[in-house]
């Protein structure tokens, strides 16, 4: 059996996406920086961030000056929307999770420890993010997220005037009433910005990524609260967000939220995602010739040895895109282990051709066919019952993806008719699998 949950192992040779998300996060020159990893549920995004995370951990580890010094060069964060959505407000959870971190006495020092703890307890998160969003969505849009910095009387009226063209006495009004009421907020805001930028400067940490996962999950006011919590700390030199997130489900969200803005013919979701997102990149799907090379690393894995199967991937990694994985290709890297993977090797080749055009290469989905196959297997053996794996895997792919053919075969009305197919005999039009042959899959 296989788990669901995100992996270190990378079995989808996503090392190029890897490296891309290192770079854009490990370079302060680019902070303060976004990165929307994309991909639908099951493409591999967590296991993605995963293997990120580690990478970049490794190469600040890299970086200390002496083995004993105990701080990063780099700070690593994880957060799951998912997680806190219903418990308590999730952006004061998203603060507290970075403020948290950096409360660390050991790793820190007391200074610093006590400087975090300070910061968590006198600023009133709820407060200085729980209002003015829609106020503050209007600057975004038309000023893109650096207009969020400068929150002045004048740049709210030029972010008024460039989207409308022209500013009228009620649009004044409305801005002076509101700029007033919220004076204090903005320099609560200002003022955290600065003490997090010293804080930040005192830990001597030169970046901090933060890897917020499931945001798919959550409800639409979740989805924005963690966008609203985040502006807080976008602004300050060293920090990166890392989400991983559909994209489609992250751009409904915000529709849902926001259904009437300014502007005429606004995508709002679009538009929204693209000012906070500024590196956006999508997970490809799965290739026929990529799911063939997944099924059997995962088929593989429990059937060699560690070191076998650290081999067998190295040379998996090594293939150039849209090369097939062959038994060719292993016996000309190792004679001796492509012998131990031939019968996987078959068995993932046999079922990814109809597999792979069917889940449309997604990752999730293969783990879910094979887990599904081996409870079968194991339900018949505690009935006593021995079945052959490789066409009890056919039948369920005709299960799965052409139910009424599979329907077809279970009717025992059908056996005989189905017993002259099996022999490849000429078949009668009355034959229910006659029409075998015409269908793609």
């Amino acid at each position: 059996m296989w788990s669901d949950k995100e992996t270190n192992v990378d079995y989808l040779n996503f090392g190029y996406l890897v490296d891309l998300i290192v770079e854009i996060a490990m370079n302060r020159e680019l902070t303060p920086s976004t990165i929307g990893l994309y991909g639908d549920w099951g493409s591999g995004k967590s296991s993605l961030m995963k293997l990120a995370q580690e990478r970049i951990e490794e190469l600040s580890k890299a970086k200390k000056k002496t083995d004993e010094e105990d701080i990063p060069k780099t700070l690593c964060i994880e957060f799951n929307g998912w997680l806190f959505e219903g418990y308590e407000d999730t952006k004061t959870s998203l603060c507290g999770t970075i403020l948290d971190t950096l409360d660390d006495e050991k790793r820190f020092g007391p200074e610093v420890a006590n400087k975090a703890k300070e910061l968590i307890e006198k600023i009133d998160f709820k407060k200085i993010i729980g209002k003015g969003v829609k106020f503050g969505l209007d600057y975004l849009l038309t000023g893109g997220i650096g207009a969020l910095t400068d929150l002045t009387l004048s740049s709210i009226l030029n972010s008024i005037k460039n989207q409308t063209g022209t500013i009228e006495s009620k649009d004044i009004e409305e801005v002076l009433v509101k700029f007033k009421s919220e004076e204090k907020t903005r320099t609560e805001i200002k003022k955290f910005r600065e003490d997090f930028k010293q804080l930040l400067k005192d830990s001597k940490v030169d970046n901090v990524v933060v890897f917020i996962d499931e945001l798919d999950r959550c409800n639409p006011d979740t989805v924005l609260d963690v966008f609203e919590a985040m502006r807080l700390f976008l602004f300050v030199d060293g920090m990166s967000f890392v989400i991983g997130a559909d994209q489609r489900l992250i751009q409904y969200a915000i529709k849902t939220k926001y259904k009437e803005v300014p502007g005429n013919n606004l995508d709002i979701g679009k538009e929204y995602l693209e000012k906070v997102i500024q590196y956006p990149i999508t997970i490809p799907q799965l290739n026929h010739t990529e799911v063939n090379q997944y099924l059997a690393c995962l088929l593989l894995e429990p059937s060699l040895s560690d070191i076998e199967f650290k081999k067998f991937l190295n040379i998996v990694h090594g293939i150039e895109p849209d090369k097939e994985l062959t038994m060719e290709l292993l016996s000309e890297k190792d004679r001796s282990l492509s012998e131990k993977c031939k019968e996987e090797m078959a068995f993932a080749r046999q079922i990814s051709s109809v597999l792979a055009p069917s889940i449309n290469g997604n990752p999730r989905q293969c783990k879910r066919f094979l887990n599904t196959l081996a409870m079968r297997l194991s339900l018949a053996k505690a009935r006593g019952v021995s079945l052959d794996k490789n066409i009890l895997a056919k039948l369920m792919l005709a299960e799965y993806f052409n139910p009424e053919f599979f329907k077809a075969i279970t009717k025992p009305e059908n056996r005989e008719l189905f017993k002259a197919f099996e022999k490849g005999e000429d078949l009668k039009e009355n034959n229910p699998f006659s029409a075998w042959k015409d269908k793609e899959w």
